[in-house]
């Protein structure tokens, strides 16, 4: 039979053993991911996980898929005369990233394509159709490179081929490239060519501008060569400014991050990212990413029932020697 103060010793042991357990625990994080382009809200993200305690102040670990969304998506632009609509089934997630100290890049202007060191809009160097400015206004901030994938597995583009009479073509989407706003600095795809689909001839579109009765269709060979080029660059917590004065997105945007994390990396943090796409049109969309995240204390609850136990085994080895 022990004795109490050997049940003391154990009870005790496994209460440090708790709460060392306790110093490795994890962070719940919370969070929203907004994919923009111009002023169209694209994709909303959302994240409750669990991540390790690896985090400080000076980086923090972002698993994949934290950030994670499936779904489909509808959307007409009646502001822009040749495009109906476009359809899509979807999931979109993010990649395992560590934004750092640092890591945020460097202040800097650009305008499309490919021309840094402008100063407006209207000096766009090479492509003089391409007009818009983008500026990184805090240089070498918290930050890094973070990439969402969009990964549509169906979708369809339709814009106007004819008017008299009516016809729209209807263009496959697949973008498997990532979100441009978070990718590392001045990163450029461009979307591979794809079948250029079918022509159809709509008997009505609806008030909002969809296609309300599809009518007959025939088939459009061929293949579409790339129809947007894309540059985008890492986040920051730092500011950054867009102006887009061409097209049918024109439009001003000044986003801006924060970091209110204290030295254990405890707290919330907002990066920011940003590039564009221009397509064959010499239209110019700013595309947007606000990641917002809130990264609490660690979980007590090891703690806590270390604590409980020890207390709960001092007051049992002292009634037993009463």
């Amino acid at each position: 039979m022990s004795s109490p103060r050997q049940s003391l010793g154990v009870v005790l042991t496994l209460g440090l053993v708790l709460t060392a357990v306790s110093a490795q625990a994890q962070y719940r994080m919370t969070g929203s991911l907004d994919l923009n382009a111009g002023a169209s809200l694209i994709r909303n993200l959302t994240a409750d996980t669990i991540v390790p305690n690896t985090n400080n102040g000076a980086s923090l670990m972002i698993p994949a898929r934290a950030f994670a969304l499936t779904g489909t998506k509808f959307q007409v632009f009646p502001t822009i005369p040749n495009v109906v609509q476009v359809f899509s089934s979807f999931t979109s997630s993010n990649v395992a990233e560590t934004l750092m100290a640092g890591a945020g890049p460097s202040a800097f202007s650009f305008c499309p394509r490919n021309n840094f060191g402008c100063t407006n809009q209207t000096n766009p160097g090479g492509d003089p159709g391409f007009k818009g400015l983008l500026e990184y206004r805090t240089g070498n901030g918290f930050g890094g490179t973070f990439r969402v994938l969009r990964n549509i597995s169906a979708g369809a583009v339709s814009r106007i081929a004819g008017t008299d009479p009516l016809q729209v073509n209807h263009q496959p989407s697949t973008d498997p490239d990532p979100w441009a706003g978070g990718l590392t600095f001045q990163a450029t795809q461009d979307n591979a060519p794809v079948p250029q689909g079918i022509l159809s001839s709509p008997v009505a579109l609806g008030p909002s501008g969809s296609i309300q009765t599809p009518g007959p269709t025939i088939p459009n060979g061929g293949l579409f060569q790339p129809t947007a080029f894309e540059t985008g660059f890492p986040a920051t917590t730092g500011s950054i400014f867009l102006q887009d004065s061409i097209g049918f997105g024109q439009a001003t945007f000044t986003m801006v991050g924060s970091d209110n994390r204290d030295a254990s990396g405890n707290g919330s943090i907002t990066l920011v990212a940003s590039g564009y796409s221009n397509n064959l049109a010499a239209e110019v969309f700013p595309l947007r990413l606000t990641l917002t995240m809130v990264l609490p204390e660690p979980a007590t609850g090891l703690g806590v029932a270390a604590g409980m136990l020890t207390i709960v085994g001092l007051a049992y080895a002292r009634r037993r020697r009463l």
